[in-house]
């Protein structure tokens, strides 16, 4: 294991700016690029973890871990150019390659696996759409309750107001003396009893009553 630390670190071969034969131009190009680009990779990361803590609530949030370990992984690379124009320890550098391959090639495969389902989600037009309708239909329920609670009112009222009215006509029926055949009565009665016959019959003797006062009074 320590034989094979230090051969990963060992810097027995020449620094990649012989390759550049120094220029000035051609070594701050090269460190100047890698630099940027690997300040880019290493903030992507940290941009997808604030992401994904945010919004738990998404699909497939295991690729933007993927995602986020393979581009850390490249920018590890990036930083390894740099390092290596200086210092020969192109072990090390493979050896960071090699990781990068290990977390590029699965989040390749992956992706490849999960476009289809990806491609089955809703668009954000179409989630709208179903929202808006949604929206009207809660709308329109809404308001047809409110319609009903209404005729439900009105109709709780009407029987209440029968009600009121068959009690009197009852009341009246107990104690004749009182007005039993005013207008609005006997047309409650016929409308809730619905009995011609029966009206006809309580009207003969109630006559009966009211007439039979005046025979008395003739025979005596």
């Amino acid at each position: 294991m320590k034989e094979f630390l230090e051969k990963l670190f060992s810097s027995d071969f020449m620094p990649h700016g012989y390759c550049y034969l120094w220029k000035p131009g051609l070594v701050w190009l090269h460190v100047v690029s890698d630099a940027l680009i690997a300040f880019a990779y290493f903030s992507i990361p940290v941009t997808l973890v604030y992401f994904i803590r945010k919004r738990r609530d998404l699909p497939f949030h295991w690729m933007f871990v993927s995602f986020g370990m393979f581009i850390l992984a490249c920018g590890t690379t990036h930083t390894m150019e740099v390092w290596t124009l200086w210092h020969g320890t192109y072990w090390l550098s493979g050896a960071i390659k090699v990781v990068t391959a290990m977390a590029s090639v699965p989040t390749a495969i992956l992706l490849v696996q999960i476009v289809p389902q990806i491609l089955a989600l809703p668009s954000p037009e179409a989630m709208k759409l179903e929202i808006a309708e949604r929206k009207h239909a809660e709308e329109a329920l809404h308001q047809a309750n409110n319609e009903l609670e209404l005729r439900v009112l009105e109709r709780t009222a009407e029987l209440r107001q029968s009600e009121s009215e068959l009690r009197q006509l009852i009341e009246s029926m107990r104690f004749p003396s009182k007005s039993l055949f005013s207008t609005r009565i006997g047309v409650l009665f016929l409308r809730t009893a619905g009995n011609w016959n029966s009206l006809a019959s309580l009207r003969m003797r109630c006559d009966q009553r009211t007439q039979l006062p005046k025979s008395s009074m003739r025979k005596t």
